[in-house]
């Protein structure tokens, strides 16, 4: 690894360490704190990071990738497709929950910044495989990707759900219904 990879992948694991510290709350996270962490400049950080908002973002991406490629789903052995992919779609929307901020800043900055492998689309090819119980299939994606739509909508706009369409994300009994309704109306 050259000095530049070297140095950003410092500032990258300063940022995850301090965000990991204030609870996944990222806005508490400083710039000259991370340089601090990272015993580098803050000229330094501004030279590999236009902003920090993208460095948070490059930094939450990275991190919910590793979380997207170590995802294990606990599933029932005698649940039927739509439950299972309903319960895989739960278990990730518990994680939207639990991490939100992080979660939101990865959601909007694939909204904004979008590509193939961005961890929009890695959820997306985890569904496609839930959904085809193998290798996927063009529909499978497809749905998969509506699923995606969905949970990240649904996510986004929690806060305006309960008076809009009744439903409370927020609670985890009626996210997991919503969920289990949508991955039945996905695979009918």
């Amino acid at each position: 690894m050259g000095n530049a990879e070297q140095t950003q992948e410092a500032i990258l694991a300063a940022t995850e360490a301090l965000i990991l510290e204030s609870g996944g709350d990222a806005d508490a996270v400083t710039i000259r704190q991370i340089a601090a962490r990272a015993d580098i400049s803050v000229g330094l950080i501004n030279h590999y990071y236009a902003s920090k908002e993208l460095l948070l973002e490059a930094c939450v991406q990275r991190m919910i990738g590793g979380v997207i490629g170590a995802f294990q789903p606990e599933l029932p052995a005698t649940a039927d497709k739509a439950e299972r992919l309903g319960r895989v779609a739960g278990q990730v929307a518990d994680f939207l929950a639990e991490k939100s901020q992080i979660s939101r800043i990865s959601i909007l900055g694939d909204l904004q910044r979008p590509n193939a492998e961005d961890n929009t689309m890695a959820s997306v090819r985890g569904f496609s495989y839930t959904i085809a119980g193998g290798v996927p299939d063009a529909e499978a994606k497809l749905r998969a990707f509506c699923l995606t739509a969905i949970l990240q909508v649904a996510f986004l706009r929690k806060e305006t759900m309960l008076e809009t369409v009744g439903l409370d994300f927020n609670d985890k009994q009626q996210r997991e219904e919503f969920l289990l309704r949508a991955a039945e109306w996905i695979l009918s």
